[in-house]
Protein backbone atom coordinates (compact mmCIF):
# COMPACT_ATOMS: atom_id res chain seq x y z
CA UNK A 1 0.00 0.00 0.00
CA UNK A 2 2.82 2.15 0.81
CA UNK A 3 4.59 1.85 -2.48
CA UNK A 4 1.28 2.51 -4.38
CA UNK A 5 0.95 5.91 -2.49
CA UNK A 6 4.35 6.83 -3.29
CA UNK A 7 4.51 5.59 -6.55
CA UNK A 8 1.13 7.99 -7.36
CA UNK A 9 3.17 11.24 -5.38
CA UNK A 10 5.86 10.21 -7.92
CA UNK A 11 3.95 10.56 -10.81
CA UNK A 12 2.54 13.63 -9.61
CA UNK A 13 5.23 15.75 -8.97
CA UNK A 14 7.04 14.23 -12.26
CA UNK A 15 4.00 15.67 -14.14
CA UNK A 16 3.98 18.97 -12.82
CA UNK A 17 4.69 22.02 -15.10
CA UNK A 18 8.14 23.09 -15.18
CA UNK A 19 8.36 26.55 -13.03
CA UNK A 20 9.40 29.80 -14.53
CA UNK A 21 9.68 30.36 -18.48
CA UNK A 22 12.03 31.58 -21.41
CA UNK A 23 13.71 34.49 -20.25
CA UNK A 24 14.17 37.20 -22.81
CA UNK A 25 15.48 41.42 -23.05
CA UNK A 26 17.09 42.93 -20.34
CA UNK A 27 16.93 39.82 -18.00
CA UNK A 28 18.74 37.77 -20.26
CA UNK A 29 21.28 39.88 -21.20
CA UNK A 30 21.85 40.66 -17.27
CA UNK A 31 21.80 36.62 -16.78
CA UNK A 32 24.30 36.22 -19.85
CA UNK A 33 26.92 39.13 -18.57
CA UNK A 34 27.17 36.93 -15.44
CA UNK A 35 30.73 35.48 -15.06
CA UNK A 36 28.82 32.03 -13.63
CA UNK A 37 26.49 31.23 -16.82
CA UNK A 38 28.37 29.41 -19.62
CA UNK A 39 27.03 28.04 -22.78
CA UNK A 40 22.97 28.46 -21.71
CA UNK A 41 23.43 27.35 -18.01
CA UNK A 42 24.80 28.79 -14.67
CA UNK A 43 27.88 26.85 -13.44
CA UNK A 44 29.65 26.06 -9.70
CA UNK A 45 32.29 28.47 -9.03
CA UNK A 46 33.49 26.14 -6.47
CA UNK A 47 33.61 22.18 -7.50
CA UNK A 48 31.56 20.16 -5.41
CA UNK A 49 33.17 17.41 -3.30
CA UNK A 50 31.42 14.18 -3.11
CA UNK A 51 29.17 12.93 -0.41
CA UNK A 52 30.70 11.33 2.29
CA UNK A 53 28.55 9.03 4.56
CA UNK A 54 31.00 9.45 7.57
CA UNK A 55 30.05 13.12 7.17
CA UNK A 56 26.39 12.79 8.24
CA UNK A 57 27.05 12.97 12.01
CA UNK A 58 28.30 16.23 11.94
CA UNK A 59 26.26 17.30 9.30
CA UNK A 60 23.07 16.44 11.99
CA UNK A 61 24.31 18.30 14.58
CA UNK A 62 24.73 21.42 12.79
CA UNK A 63 21.31 21.27 11.74
CA UNK A 64 20.00 20.12 15.70
CA UNK A 65 22.01 23.09 16.94
CA UNK A 66 20.53 25.44 14.19
CA UNK A 67 17.16 24.50 14.86
CA UNK A 68 17.42 24.87 18.53
CA UNK A 69 18.72 28.15 18.47
CA UNK A 70 16.17 29.59 16.18
CA UNK A 71 17.91 29.78 12.58
CA UNK A 72 19.14 33.42 13.79
CA UNK A 73 22.55 32.17 12.08
CA UNK A 74 21.16 32.34 8.76
CA UNK A 75 21.30 35.40 6.89
CA UNK A 76 18.71 35.56 4.10
CA UNK A 77 19.83 37.73 0.93
CA UNK A 78 17.83 38.90 -2.29
CA UNK A 79 18.91 38.00 -5.56
CA UNK A 80 20.16 40.96 -7.85
CA UNK A 81 17.63 39.71 -10.93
Amino acid sequence: MVLIVIGIMIYFVLSLPTFGGKISGDRLKRLQDNEQYKDGRFTNVKQQSPFKFSEIGSFLQKCFSMMKSGFHLLKYQSFPY
